[in-house]
């Protein structure tokens, strides 16, 4: 499990092997009606991309804890 040092947030990505991890990459958001209340929802997408592509310039660690 590796932990990401993003400026506003902690991001998590599970490491698969050959430089590749698994993580959750944000595709969008919308207004769910709940009643007389409206919730934000984020949209979220499951992805395999490259170590390198998903820490940018950020640092990070491995955190298995």
């Amino acid at each position: 499990l590796i932990e990401i040092d993003r400026p506003r947030h902690q991001h998590w990505a599970l490491y698969m092997g050959d430089g590749f991890v698994i993580n959750l990459k944000p595709v969008g958001k919308e207004d769910l009606q709940l009643g007389d209340c409206t919730v934000l929802v984020f949209i979220r997408k499951v992805k395999k991309q490259r170590l390198k592509e998903v820490l940018q310039n950020n640092t990070w660690r491995v955190n298995n804890k």
